[in-house]
């Protein structure tokens, strides 16, 4: 192993800021080393490619003994270990080449951000335990949910059985699974022999399970160092606007690119978020530009005049699936409702048969599948997932009025609308509960997911060329630039929450979306705050006063369209009504012409009947007599065989 040196007029003090990228990255990115006084900043790799790049943004780059591996994921994973767990401090040739066991280690991913400023506030944290480490960004509070989100993903369930073993042997020492669990892509390593008794733990495990899933690891060994550990919110101040994301694309000869490669016709996109969230006008945009959404189309109406763009094969399905297994799509995800093998195959036919019919890029919309994220991305890995948000206090606020007209409409004979007048919380606990799926599907596939605000998209950002450079897919036309409308979006206003705890998960997955946000990655954009749009009101009286208010106009308005449908039918009435008396006077006009042709042919009638008495009384007529006769026996004679 040799060390790449580079000229640094630092004050060498006996900090490492370490990160690290294994395997044979095609594309591949590296943030500016966050070059602080009295700190080394170390980049480890397996790859000369990525140490050369890795060199000229200020990284001492330091080339490892791992083989260059392929694809293989789960293998790369692994090796990233080494450096994440502090295993480099043991190699004698590093210590030995002008480096020292330093005094503390800062570890994070290379997709985060860290600039100098995070790492020079990490190092003057003022605190006595030997570890600093961050919750993750949507709050899990059991293993077993760790373990339930890794097992969509092959590298991390290709040995959960084991893992799952190696918890039960845990738990027969006494340790337990309802822990919070922490995001290991940033550790501080602060006092190193303490924390490295725990990082050697996880490694080791991490290793002898072949599990790089190691936040499941993590927990179960963390738990006997809990007093030498400083769990900080994912959002705590001191590294709360560390961006997490892919660096920007660089191309192997290190030459800066914009956009991946372009990818294989045929694929599908995913236009994902939560109901009354913009879905319906990026997918008619998407649609209208040449990535069709389906030829079998719900038809628009008055909650989305210009069409959902939801193709009515998806969501029979999606209704099927959930119907039988006793939810909807207003059933809370917390009510589990797991597919069975038959319906993951059928998910995967619905897939094939659209990717069949297209000629190109095609995409699906449908919110319902908010249930089944990681079970569509597990039966078909090629998807893209375009992400779209909107404030909650709007979708949950349309929604609102959207259900209570329903409500109002069949007389609160349905059950499903009646939910939302009876639990004023229900649309916000499923914009919070859909989005915290989603915010976890992007943690989990940050190269297949791309979040975007449904304000920026009103506000005119470019979506088209969003998904061409994150996803590689170009639209066939730009037809569908102009497809929103912006005259038929209403005002957002504030709205009551009965659940201060909903609030505080609303806001926190409202930073998360922002955080994630690709149109807010702008240093001058800043995303909008939400804390004045959701107001506290614990007792209810004011929620339930808003929700009889949106009552109130569902009503009136339920009214309104009666009375206009009333009035359409008393206009149609009269309208009838006029062409009755035209039909009615042609009807006397054909009946009077009737009656004088029948006199007519009564007066004709007695003249021929005259006419016929004058020949039946004249001479001729009775001498001609026997002539006839005889000529009809004649006539008849010749009749017989």
């Amino acid at each position: 192993m040799t060390i790449k040196k580079i000229n640094t007029k630092q004050d060498f003090e006996n900090h490492y800021v370490v990160t690290g990228l294994f395997g044979d990255h095609r594309d591949f990115g590296i943030y500016k080393a966050p070059r602080t006084s009295g700190v080394e900043c170390l980049f480890f790799s397996n790859s000369d490619v990525i140490g050369k790049y890795a060199h000229a943004q200020g990284w001492r780059f330091i080339k490892t003994f791992h083989p260059v591996l392929a694809n293989d994921y789960l293998e790369t994973s692994l090796q990233s270990k080494w450096v994440k767990y502090l295993q480099f401090l043991k190699n004698s040739t590093i210590i030995e080449e002008n480096l020292q066991i330093p005094k503390s280690v800062l570890y994070f991913d290379h997709k985060f951000h860290v600039t100098s400023e995070h790492v020079a506030n990490i190092l003057k944290r003022a605190t006595d335990a030997s570890l600093l480490i961050r919750k993750t960004p949507t709050a899990k509070h059991s293993v077993n949910v760790e373990i339930d989100a890794a097992l969509p993903y092959e590298r991390y369930a290709r040995h959960m059985e084991p893992t799952k073993d190696f918890i039960k042997t845990r738990l027969a020492q006494g340790a337990k699974t309802d822990v919070t669990i922490c995001n290991t892509g940033l550790i501080h390593y602060r006092h190193l022999e303490v924390s490295r008794d725990l990082a050697d733990r996880v490694y080791n495990t991490c290793q002898s399970l072949k599990q790089p899933e190691c936040q499941i690891v993590w927990a179960m060994h963390a738990q006997a160092f809990d007093d030498k550990i400083d769990v900080i919110d994912w959002n705590d101040p001191l590294v709360g606007d560390i961006e997490w994301q892919d660096p920007k694309v660089y191309s192997t000869n290190c030459v800066p690119t914009v956009a991946p490669k372009r990818r294989e016709p045929g694929h599908g996109i995913v236009v994902g978020g939560f109901h009354r969230s913009g879905t319906s006008s990026v997918a008619g945009m998407l649609h209208h530009s040449g990535i069709s959404a389906g030829t079998d189309l719900m038809n628009e109406n008055e909650d989305n005049a210009k069409g959902y763009f939801e193709s009515w094969g998806l969501v029979s399905m999606h209704d099927r699936l959930m119907n039988a297994k006793g939810v909807d799509w207003a059933t809370s995800l917390e009510q589990k409702a797991s597919l069975s093998e038959d319906d993951l195959t059928e998910l995967r036919a619905y897939f094939d048969q659209r990717a069949e019919q297209s000629d190109g890029a095609w995409c699906m919309k449908d919110p319902r599948i908010g249930r089944y994220l990681f079970e569509w991305m597990r039966v078909a890995p090629e998807f893209k997932m375009l992400v779209l948000y909107r404030l909650p206090n709007a979708s949950a606020l349309s929604m609102q009025k959207r259900s209570l007209r329903e409500f109002v409409q069949t007389r609160g004979t349905l059950e499903l609308p009646k939910r939302f007048y009876e639990d004023p919380d229900l649309a916000l606990r499923l914009w919070v509960e859909h989005n915290e799926a989603y915010i976890t599907l992007c943690q989990a596939y940050p190269e297949d997911c791309m979040v975007i605000g449904h304000a920026a998209i009103i506000n005119g950002f470019d979506v088209l060329q969003a998904v061409s450079v994150k996803f590689g897919v170009d639209t066939p036309t730009q037809n569908g630039k102009n497809f929103l409308d912006t005259s038929l979006l209403s005002r957002p206003r504030p709205i009551y929450v009965v659940s201060a705890d909903l609030r505080d998960r609303a806001i926190a997955v409202w930073d998360a979306l922002c955080r994630m946000d690709v149109s807010l990655q702008n240093p001058t954009a800043a995303p909008q705050s939400i804390e004045d749009q959701l107001i506290l009101d614990t007792d209810g009286r004011f929620t339930r006063a808003e929700l009889l208010e949106v009552f109130a106009k569902a009503a009136l308005k339920e009214l309104e369209r009666r009375h206009n449908v009333a009035k359409d039918e008393f206009n149609k009435l009269r309208a009838l009504e006029g062409r009755h008396n035209v039909a009615k006077d042609e009807l006397n006009k054909l009946k009077a012409a009737h009656q004088s042709q029948k006199d007519e042919i009564t007066i004709f009638k007695k003249q021929i009947e005259d006419v016929r008495r004058e020949y039946l009384t004249s001479t001729s007529w009775r001498i001609s007599a026997p002539i006839r006769i005889g000529g009809r026996l004649v006539r008849q004679l010749r009749k017989r065989p």
